[in-house]
């Protein structure tokens, strides 16, 4: 049997995309794992879909697709803290978020594809 191992350049999905999804899901997976302004602006997008219980706990308590998994929510929930009062993270804590946003973006592509195509029409 196979032993399936990531490379950098392919992540895997959880749901069926179409090809220009996939190829946005694939780009934005490395954008977030290597470019340090879109990761940061990704934790704040993330950490407002939070309910303020979940910010002051440092815990997802809805499995509702939105926001941290229970899994990464102490971890970016007291990133997204210290962004909020230093303005910045230290490299340790970027490499931490590099490593762990990636899994976030299909959610993230969820929520800025509306937003995207109202621009489009309007």
């Amino acid at each position: 049997m196979k032993s399936s191992s990531l490379s950098p350049t392919r992540f895997p999905t959880r749901f069926p995309l179409a090809g220009f999804e996939q190829d946005s899901l694939i780009a934005l997976k490395k954008s977030l794992a290597s470019n340090k302004k879109k990761a940061l602006q990704a934790l704040v997008k993330l950490n407002h879909l939070q309910t303020k219980s979940e910010k002051n706990l440092g815990v997802s308590l809805k499995a509702n697709g939105r926001g941290f998994s229970s899994f990464d929510a102490p971890l970016l929930t007291s990133l997204a803290s210290s962004l909020a009062l230093r303005g910045t993270l230290s490299p340790k804590q970027m490499s931490a978020l590099h490593r762990v946003l990636p899994r976030y973006a299909a959610q993230l592509l969820r929520i800025s594809l509306p937003n995207k195509i109202a621009k489009m029409q309007g």
